[in-house]
């Protein structure tokens, strides 16, 4: 416990400065720029507050993380950050950090960005289309504005988008379907409206997709964002790679895509809450092998729809609710 003391910084030939996970208190001493051949600064899951301190000195950092629960650094994310040309890591999650993400396409080598759980504000900047990765990119849970930047579409290297938990607006840019790479899609808890595009049944490394509760009621019960509309496109039944399908609390329409029976390796299935018609694919059965969550209540289904008998042991599902029985 403590407070990190301000004369490590004499410590000219340190390359790793691990404290992470004690009960360190007090700001951070700006005495530790001047620890030239630090590699990695690890002082996260402590009890740190104040400003993050210039730490452009540290030439030779890949790894800088200040991330936690119970961290309460503040002021906003530091726009010297983009002169760090060989930072690899840079995870800041879980603070009080507030105002705009400020550019940082100089981060060449940057693989990690979690600068999630903070009181972001602002736009997604659509610089981020201009960068090759991180692959990690994790921008949840701020209160970020706005739409989500068609140029977001040209970066080949992001692995994981999680955008979920803010109040963007706008549609999903039908240019997400370029991000070759991406294998996890958060758009879910924001306001987002309109069809879910086609494209994405581009991509064939996709894992996760959770666009669900964009339908948002506030404190008086009247309807702020209708969510998704349209119908769920039968390309997403290109996506052989995909484990989890969350569509809940949306107002799609129309019937479910037969295509989804092709999601041979398809865990979690929610369709719950839409405006959801017509009967249950027979087709949906050749995923009971799979299948452990399945949503359906709260739509529109045919009087005499039933579930494929196939799904009727699915652990966790919500057929009573929503009023379906299991096919003969």
């Amino acid at each position: 416990n403590g407070s990190i003391p301000a004369n490590l910084g004499d410590l000219d030939r340190l390359t790793w400065l691990n404290l992470r996970s004690n009960d360190l208190t007090g700001s951070i001493p700006s005495e530790l720029s001047n620890l030239s051949r630090l590699e990695r600064l690890l002082l996260h899951n402590n009890r740190l507050s104040g400003t993050i301190p210039n730490l452009s000195g540290l030439r030779n950092l890949k790894m800088l993380w200040l991330s936690g629960s119970n961290m309460n650094l503040s002021g906003g994310v530091p726009t010297w950050l983009n002169s760090m040309s060989g930072l690899e890591q840079l995870s800041l999650w879980g603070n009080n950090l507030g105002g705009s993400i400020p550019r940082l396409t100089g981060m060449r080598s940057l693989s990690l960005l979690k600068l999630q759980s903070n009181n972001l504000t602002g736009t997604i900047p659509s610089w981020f289309g201009d960068m090759d990765g991180p692959a990690i990119l994790y921008l949840h849970d701020n209160n970020l504005v706005g739409s989500i930047p068609a140029n977001l579409g040209r970066n080949t290297g992001v692995v994981r988008l999680w955008l979920d938990r803010n109040d963007l607006t706008g549609t999903i840019p039908r240019e997400l379907g370029r991000m070759s790479s991406l294998r996890t899609l958060n758009l879910h808890g924001n306001q987002l409206t309109g069809n879910i595009p086609t494209e994405l049944g581009n991509l064939s490394r996709l894992q996760h997709i959770g666009f669900h509760n964009n339908r948002r009621v506030n404190d008086s019960g009247i309807v702020v964002s209708g969510g998704l509309t349209g119908s769920i496109p039968s390309e997403l039944g290109n996506l052989s790679s995909l484990t989890r399908l969350a569509l809940s609390n949306n107002s799609l329409t129309g019937a479910i895509p037969s295509e989804l029976g092709n999601l041979s390796s398809l865990r979690l299935l929610w369709l719950s809450q839409n405006q959801l018609s017509g009967a249950i694919p027979s087709q949906l059965g050749n995923l009971g092998d799979t299948l452990t969550n399945i949503r359906l209540a709260e739509n529109s289904f045919d009087a005499n729809a039933c579930v494929p008998s196939a799904l009727a042991n699915v652990a966790t599902n919500d057929y009573s609710a929503a009023g379906l029985s299991i096919c003969p």
